[in-house]
């Protein structure tokens, strides 16, 4: 799952290394010749390439790319730096399921196997009996020629398949024996977040700046636009981050609401003429159009009545969705708002409350950058 976080970070004022720029503005100038010539494949290794340039195009960039870094290292779930991880001490649980039973096979050349091995994984047991799996044009289980060369071993000792824990815990579990701890198990991070991230990535069009912004960065949008420009105002640019008070939080509302009212517009045309425009999606119904388990208009609803029943009309101070932000406390998710003590159930509009109080209590001078995390 791909997930919208918010981390800050403190970045002085930056000394222009135009040396630098260069060296990277030529290698994009090469990928794109080569891209040209190069037949065009969605995510293509090119465009992997120009998205790192773009990513440390300019010095601001580069701090961008280095505190995110450091940020992110200590919630990195395959983090090799030993401050972070500890070890999950395994042993107990595996000499307890040593003493069990696993279901076995017996191959047509006597080797015994348990059930998840490659040669037997077409294989299931039924009545004590080994059947292939989805087998014949019904893709049933059944008693084939193939099935019956083989003799199925349910419940049969894991003692007798691996003859030492030490054979179970590395051949079976993969775990290793760490002598240092007289134990077998595995380090891990315990506040692992994501296993990898990328800075915008699946949200190119984050903060709205003027287009005279320099302390900015435009991220990696990897799965997005490769190399066309993201629609936004006259005047403005899209990034991933930005100081706080570059940021141009009503121009991102105002884009949000004009494009709102645009595609209510083309609801409107779609279940009135049937024209549809690109993007728009929905089943025209006698009650309105509708998308998924709800009506996305509703039949002879006027704008305003389709920006209230969206909840479309009262925009938030800071416009952006974000799932968590990463503040001195750890890391703060819409999961940890919830209603009550007893429900589940968290309250977009607590959560937009706390995202913003968040935001509020940040200098004018913090770098917001929106990372694309992935778990």
């Amino acid at each position: 799952m791909h997930y919208l976080t918010l981390i800050t970070a403190e970045i002085p004022t930056l000394v222009e290394d135009e040396e630098a720029n260069e060296a990277v503005a030529n290698q994009i100038n090469k990928l794109k010749q080569e891209k040209e010539l190069s037949p065009k494949e969605p995510l293509c290794i090119l465009d992997l390439l120009l998205e790192s340039c773009n990513n440390i195009r300019d010095t601001f960039s580069r701090a961008v790319v280095s505190a995110t870094s450091s940020i992110l290292e200590p919630y990195y779930s395959d983090t090799e730096n030993p401050d972070y991880l500890e070890f999950w001490d395994k042993t107990e649980e595996l000499e307890t399921a040593y003493q069990q039973t696993i279901d076995c096979f017996k191959l047509p050349e006597g080797r015994i196997v348990p059930y998840y091995h490659s040669r037997a994984s077409h294989f299931t047991i039924r009545n004590g009996q080994a059947y292939k799996c989805c087998a014949g044009p019904l893709h049933h289980e059944k008693r084939t020629k193939s099935a019956k060369r083989i003799k199925a071993l349910p419940n049969y000792p894991i003692k007798k398949l691996y003859p030492t824990l030490s054979n179970y815990a590395t051949e079976y579990w993969g775990y290793s024996y760490y002598p240092e701890h007289e134990a077998y198990g595995f380090y891990y991070n315990p506040d692992a977040f994501f296993d990898w991230y990328s800075i915008g990535g699946r949200w190119p069009s984050l903060f709205l700046v003027k287009e005279d912004c320099t302390e900015c960065s435009i991220g990696e949008r990897i799965f997005h636009y490769h190399g066309e420009e993201i629609p936004c105002p006259e005047g403005y640019k899209w990034v991933c981050a930005a100081r706080k008070k570059d940021i141009e939080w009503q121009a991102i509302n105002d884009w949000y609401l004009l494009n709102v009212k645009k595609r209510f517009r083309s609801l409107e045309k779609l279940f009135l003429t049937g024209e549809r425009d690109e993007d728009i999606r929905g089943i025209v119904t006698e009650d309105g159009i509708l998308y998924g388990n709800r009506l996305i208009y509703e039949k002879g609803e006027t704008e305003e009545h389709y920006l209230t029943r969206m909840k479309l009309n009262e925009r938030p101070r800071y416009p952006i969705v974000f799932y968590a932000f990463l503040s001195e406390n750890g890391w703060q998710t819409q999961n940890d708002i919830v209603i009550s003590d007893n429900s589940t159930d968290y309250n977009p509009d607590s959560w937009q409350e706390t995202l913003e109080s968040y935001i509020d209590s940040l200098s004018d001078d913090t770098v917001l950058i929106g990372v694309d995390c992935h778990m």
